[in-house]
């Protein structure tokens, strides 16, 4: 026996009694091992079809019943949605049968991210079947919290073959990214004869589903039940092998899927064998109940008395599949209208039921139960069924009949059992029933803003909202007033006697009255501290923290979130962190020197405190969040001194301000960081030539033109190789038509080199000649601070090498921001070219294209090598 609960016998009135008194929460009090556990009360959850892997369906959190109003309708999403809605957190995701995934905002509707899994395969490419207009997405696809993403198998048409295909496809949850593709047809099949209509589950990091035919029983299709790692590799197949005369058919398709228990045991329920026009005569594990392990391998089944009868008139017992219930029992009904209770433990040698009865009159079960408290609900097609469970007598009895028309698969929320009508019988489709769980009597009948498209419709439900696939969008009806969710998050800033405690919590739409955290060495915690900030009402979740001090050094502490609202108390998952045994590193930032254009040298002090230090390093930046780091230099050991370390930083920006600090990590201590502090690199001091007035980067500039940067020059790209050059002559920028003094100098200096084998070609020097021209504006001095700017001054550059020499004419622009103080060099003189040209007085020619404005031959070239005249220096 796999799942042991002992509840209170109770039957008759009695049994009516307390179901009519407790709300929903204390009818799932009966807590279930494994798979049928709820989660604690914390982030909204509806993550497979019916909630858990043994389909119970069962909301244990719904919060306090509110009278039902429509919340949303999503816009159209393209196909009709066959599936389930799931939950997680504040999003809702569906899957179309045009292949298309969409997350939606839980709180409004609104598509968050969509993404393709395929082209669907048009429904008049298929042998059979009832799915219109395309079949892509059919069954509900499942999602993993573990891994953060959400799987589906897509039915996808390749056009130019003509061929369909199963895949299993993985998306990430917050975005959307692919992250699995794995085609799932065994060798041999025909996808167009298969029909992926199960629910998917998941068992011991696999994705489960089951494959059937399509609507008519038409062409070869074999049921199947197959297994996809989800980090991917091959799949897994248990394949229904036919008994002569039968030469298909054992589909697993109720829509519910398999279920799976604590212990990884995989339960699906097959449906009818096809012998054509003769009689099925031997058994062969159609229209029963399989137990798989997880490895797929057979390791038990249930045969009903009446398999000849049913094989043989279409009447499977796989319409719907399995629901676990407590006490290591399953319950299958079918559409031979009768309900089976099996052991599990006995399934291994095919033994016949615990219990069998009639429950449906005439049309069968179709889709998932659900199972709460002691309560069976059971989808008949001519109304919904509940059965009292008697897990000591294994046994059950009607308590009630719903609605004629509540025929969809139900589910159980704020104490109210939610049922839909469906298109299935002649039904309307547009119908939503609350149904009181103790009597069945119609507590709220709510007209849906759409028809349902699946005759196997079931809403899902989470945080109070009822959510239901309407057509080809999602309806969302607000049923009651929720508690609000919770999740605990990891602690920060560990120390040995403190910690800063984290969490979120969305109120739901209703005010939290008390929100703190609960602490201390074991899970019954002792201690607790309140939240900051207040979460209060919004539908958002909110970031709040505590920070804890009097703790014990090195200790394992554990703690949760807690919040209450008018719609209970939520707590958060369990969260452990450890206190430190020794202090963090001790921290000094200090100032940055020297500090240059492009460049600094960080400092700091870093006391280990005792402790390894394992990573130490600068954080440095723009901004505050920093974005780079920079090792220390030394290591800082492990020591009870403080260590001076430092960092040298290259290719910073020029002219800008830079924060930083040091940050540490112990073996023992933990993380500490050093305090904020900042520099500013200088100004780039220097010319750059311009055309038309826009200032040119070098990649910028055509073959062969020069560029010229504070105190050098390139000659780039051309026959004559590369060559530096600086100004030759020093002098002063005078104004010259008075009203104001302003001054700017040239360094004397000249340097250059060159690049074999053109080292004759670029050996020279460079003459910077001002010619005064008109003044366009004025440079005025006024108390140490250049205010202006001026133009005007043209200069004629000359380079001369070998037998050729190049010559540039342009106009010099000195600029000067407002605001830079006059130092001993110019603050930013920069030399601006309106034109010019390049000339070679012999062999070089013009490599700009431009024509020469100037050519000047100064004798042959001395030998190749690098030259430095004095009075100078090089900033290259």
């Amino acid at each position: 026996m796999r799942r042991m609960c002992m509840l209170a016998p109770q039957t008759g009135m009695a049994m009516l009694a307390a179901l009519a008194r407790a709300p929903l929460a204390a009818l799932l009090a009966c807590t279930f091992a494994a798979a049928l556990s709820p989660p604690a009360r914390g982030e909204a959850t509806w993550t497979t079809y019916h909630r858990d892997p043994a389909r119970s369906g069962a909301d244990p959190e719904a919060g306090n019943l509110l009278t039902p109003s429509l919340a949303w309708q999503s816009p159209p999403l393209g196909a009709p949605i066959y599936g389930q809605p799931l939950v997680l957190g504040a999003r809702v995701y569906v899957a179309t049968v045009g292949d298309r995934l969409y997350a939606l905002e839980a709180s409004s509707g609104k598509v968050i991210w969509e993404k393709s899994a395929g082209v669907p395969v048009p429904s008049g490419e298929l042998p059979c079947g009832n799915i219109s207009p395309t079949v892509g997405i059919v069954g509900t696809p499942v999602i993993d919290t573990s891994t953060n993403a959400i799987y589906a198998v897509a039915d996808s048409w390749d056009a130019s073959k003509k061929e369909a295909h199963h895949v299993l496809k993985g998306y990430a949850l917050g975005g959307g990214e692919e992250v699995l593709s794995t085609p799932v047809d065994p060798p041999g099949s025909d996808p167009k004869a298969q029909l992926q209509r199960t629910a998917l589950n998941l068992d011991k990091g696999s994705v489960i589903f089951g494959l059937g035919g399509n609507d008519g029983d038409c062409s070869d299709y074999r049921g199947m039940v197959v297994s996809v790692p989800e980090r991917g590799g091959s799949p897994s197949y248990w394949i229904y092998q036919p008994a002569p005369p039968s030469t298909s058919g054992g589909a697993v398709w109720g829509a519910s899927g398999p279920a799976v228990d604590g212990e990884g045991h995989i339960y699906v329920a097959t449906g009818n064998p096809n012998p054509g026009s003769q009689k099925a005569e031997t058994y062969d594990y159609s229209d029963s109940v399989i137990e798989l392990q997880a490895t797929l391998s057979q390791s038990g089944y249930f045969k009903p008395e009446s398999w000849l009868v049913d094989s043989n008139n279409d009447t499977d017992l796989g319409s719907a599949g399995p629901e676990l219930l407590p006490g290591g029992v399953l319950f299958q009904s079918g559409k031979n209208d009768i309900g089976y209770l099996i052991s599990e433990a006995t399934m291994s040698s095919g033994a016949p039921a615990l219990y069998s009865h009639q429950v449906c009159s005439g049309a069968g079960s179709f889709g998932g139960d659900a199972f709460a408290n002691g309560t069976i609900y059971v989808p008949c097609a001519d109304g919904t069924r509940a059965l009292s469970y008697n897990q000591s007598a294994h046994s059950f009895s009607e308590l009630w009949r719903g609605p004629s028309e509540a025929i969809g698969s139900p589910i159980l929320s704020a104490g109210l059992v939610w049922v839909p009508s469906t298109p299935f019988q002649g039904g309307g489709g547009t119908t939503l029933y609350g149904l009181e769980a103790a009597t069945g009597k119609a507590r709220y009948t709510v007209t849906l803003p759409s028809r349902v498209a699946d005759h196997f419709a079931s809403p899902s439900a989470a945080a109070g909202r009822l959510f239901l696939a309407t057509g080809s969008s999602v309806s969302a009806y607000r049923i009651a007033q929720p508690a609000a969710v919770v999740s605990t998050d990891a602690a920060t800033s560990i120390a040995q006697t403190s910690a800063t405690l984290h969490a979120s919590v969305d109120p739901n739409g209703f005010e939290v009255s008390e929100c703190h955290f609960e602490y201390g060495p074991t899970t019954a915690y002792g201690s607790s501290a309140p939240c900051t900030p207040s979460p209060g009402s919004g539908e958002s979740p909110v970031a709040v923290s505590a920070a804890i001090g009097g703790l014990t050094a090195n200790t394992t502490y554990h703690f949760r979130i807690s919040a209450t609202s008018a719609g209970g108390t939520s707590k958060g998952t369990d969260q452990t962190f450890k206190t430190l045994s020794r202090p963090p590193p001790t921290l000094v930032t200090e100032a940055a020197s020297p500090v240059a254009q492009t460049s600094a040298t960080l400092h700091a002090s870093v006391n280990p405190n005792g402790s390894e230090v394992t990573d130490c390093h600068f954080e440095y930046g723009t901004t505050t969040s920093y974005g780079a780091s920079a090792p220390c230099t030394p290591s800082p050991g492990s020591g009870t001194s403080a260590v001076p370390v430092s960092a040298a930083l290259e290719s910073l920006s020029e002219n800008s301000t830079y924060h930083f600090r040091i940050s540490a990590t112990s073996a023992l201590g933990g993380l500490s960081f050093g305090s904020d502090r900042t520099f500013t690199t200088t100004l780039m001091l220097g010319p750059h030539w311009y055309a038309n007035n826009v200032r040119l980067g070098e990649s910028a500039l055509e073959n062969g033109l020069i560029v010229m940067g504070w105190g050098y020059l390139t000659l780039a790209n051309s026959s004559l190789g590369a060559f530096t050059c600086q100004t030759l002559a020093g002098g002063d920028i005078a104004n010259p038509v008075g009203g104001g003094a302003g001054k700017g100098s040239f360094e004397s200096f000249a340097f250059y080199d060159c690049v074999a084998p053109a080292c004759e070609a670029v050996k020279g020097l460079l003459q910077v000649i001002p010619e005064k021209l008109d003044w366009s504006s004025v440079l005025i001095e006024e108390a140490g601070v250049f205010r202006d700017r001026i133009e005007g001054i043209s200069i004629r550059a000359i380079c001369v090498g070998g037998t050729s020499n190049v010559e540039f004419h342009g106009t010099l622009k000195p600029e000067l921001e407002a605001g830079t103080t006059q130092g001993a060099a110019p603050a930013r003189l920069e030399f601006g070219a309106g034109s010019g040209s390049l000339t070679s007085s012999e062999g070089a020619g013009n490599p700009s294209g431009g024509n020469p404005r100037g050519q000047e031959n100064v004798g042959n070239s001395p030998s190749c090598k690098s030259e430095r005249l004095r009075g100078g220096r090089s900033r290259r």
